[in-house]
């Protein structure tokens, strides 16, 4: 059950950044200023790893997620983690 709890927050999540970047006049621009916060979180959380203890597996999947949602796409993916 809570695993559609999760997915439920993550689609209203995605809902909403999406609307928000394409509304502006730069659309590709604002895409872009999400992507690059969210291949760098996704790369620092495999480089902490070791430390933090949360692995994240890099796959088409989650690299989809990191991209479009950016950092509270990274953020769904540790609490999906915790909860799974």
């Amino acid at each position: 059950m809570t695993g559609i709890i999760l997915w439920a927050v993550l689609a209203v999540m995605a809902a909403v950044i999406l609307r928000y970047c394409l509304k502006g006049k730069r659309r590709l621009a604002a895409l872009f200023y999400m992507a690059v916060p969210g291949v760098g979180g996704i790369i620092a959380m495999n480089l902490l790893s070791g430390y933090t203890g949360i692995v994240i597996p890099l796959n088409l999947y989650n690299l989809v997620v990191s991209v479009f949602l950016g950092l509270p796409g990274i953020t769904g993916l540790v609490v999906n983690n915790f909860v799974a």
